[in-house]
């Protein structure tokens, strides 16, 4: 098919319907395969819930979660994944009614439909990355970069095996984020501000350690502390879009404090308060464990992020690209997760870090275009294809031959005789 002849929108409509597809197509093929009875459960029954309790029990205090002294139960994530995940519940839940069928609220029929709103999201969600990357890195790295973010990094396990978790749609609103951020302090546009306090609001509500984020739009394209001056005078005389930040953000979460009051009785509540989940690592962070530990740490996993780091030091150093405000958001994001309470254990890499890929694409893309693009093509192509080839190669392993880094005898030896048996076909023994 020529499609050099047909409108951009055309063309994005066409990438989009492959990418969608081929993305459910594999998260499909998990279901089918290694979750023959599947479920919807864990920390995806969590967020998912609000919606059968809302339009199926007709009660949204009727959901899983900690049981309080007044009788009902707490569901202690908040609604902001069901809200993506509405549009395709609805559409199915409609269709559960027109052909008089009453699928179970958990099962695989609405496991599908999560799936395909993750898909969807996260097809937006790189789409806008490219954008904004194109616009500052040129078409051969941006390419090259989003490819890596979605294909060489533990995102791809998050959109497919695990798509009802809630980093798919955290990195969609991330990437907004980054998108209109830009757009709104090159332009000033009411509309742009109004679009980038949804997605910051969004993020927040979706996972509350996601709180950061503001910290990344604040100091974005400030480099120094007349600029710091510059941007806080600006908001000054421009009350009107301060005031339009804090309004949509608190209009984001009345769905939320409505909910804390109907089942507590107050309308702010620490909801992770109920199971004792808390910081109790804050004044010693276990660093060493979120970035190199071999059960769910982030990099072992994750290994192409090690250029994104260096990169971003880099631009700290030399003021370049936003280099301070990405620092100090994942700085500040590093800190919250060295000091939560567990450490993810169970989830394929440091799983946090997910949705801040948008954020440490800047320095991946600005590394790969001057150490890597710039002097070989061809040593890009083998590059990105080796960074590709291994992070599939260990998701699958993941997945359909049960890496065993849940459990506590899990190690460095048995980490690297599974990368024998990935990569050279070795028997393992333990």
């Amino acid at each position: 098919m020529n499609v050099g002849r047909y409108p951009k929108s055309i063309k994005i409509g066409i990438v989009g319907l492959l990418f969608i597809t081929g993305n459910f197509w594999f998260g499909n093929h998990v279901f089918e395969t290694k979750f023959k009875e599947y479920r919807i459960f864990s920390d995806a029954l969590g967020y998912y819930s609000y919606l059968p309790a809302l339009f199926i029990e007709k009660d949204i205090s009727v959901q899983y979660g900690y049981s309080l002294p007044n009788g009902k139960f707490i569901n202690k994530y908040n609604y902001g994944v069901a809200f993506f995940e509405m549009p395709i519940f609805l559409i199915q839940y409609k269709l559960a009614g027109l052909f008089k069928v009453k699928p179970d609220s958990y099962g695989i029929y609405y496991a599908r439909g999560i799936l395909l709103s993750s898909s969807i999201y996260l097809f937006f969600g790189l789409l806008m990355l490219y954008t904004y990357l194109k616009s500052f890195f040129g078409l051969y790295a941006s390419t090259v970069t989003t490819s890596l973010i979605y294909l060489g990094t533990n995102l791809f396990f998050y959109a497919t095996a695990e798509s009802g978790m809630s980093h798919v749609y955290s990195f969609f609103c991330v990437t907004g984020v980054l998108y209109f951020t830009e757009k709104a302090i090159r332009t000033n546009y009411l509309s742009y501000h109004s679009i980038n306090a949804l997605f910051i609001a969004f993020v927040i509500v979706i996972r509350p350690i996601n709180v950061p984020i503001v910290v990344f739009f604040l100091f974005y394209d400030l480099y120094s502390f007349v600029d710091i001056k510059r941007r806080i005078v600006f908001y000054f005389k421009n009350i009107h879009i301060s005031l339009l930040y804090v309004f949509l953000s608190i209009l984001v979460f009345i769905p939320q404090m409505i909910y804390w009051k109907m089942v507590t009785g107050n309308y702010l509540v620490y909801s992770y308060g109920y199971n004792n989940e808390s910081f109790i690592y804050w004044n010693s962070p276990r660093f060493l464990d979120v970035f190199f530990g071999v059960q769910c740490g982030w990099l072992p996993y994750t290994p192409v992020m090690i250029i994104a780091l260096i990169g971003l030091v880099i631009l700290i150093v030399n003021r370049k690209y936003n280099g301070l405000a990405i620092g100090l958001t994942f700085l500040f994001i590093s800190y919250l997760c060295a000091s939560w309470w567990c450490n993810f254990s169970c989830s394929f890499g440091y799983r946090s870090f997910v949705e801040y890929y948008p954020l440490l694409s800047i320095p991946l893309a600005w590394t790969i275009k001057k150490y890597i693009i710039d002097r070989s093509t061809i040593f890009t192509v083998l590059f990105t294809v080796f960074v590709i080839y291994v992070n599939l190669k260990i998701t699958y392993f993941n997945i359909f031959l049960g890496w065993n880094w849940c459990d506590k005898e899990w190690s460095w030896l048995m980490y690297w005789k599974a990368l024998k048996y990935i990569f050279f076909n070795e028997i393992i023994k333990y």
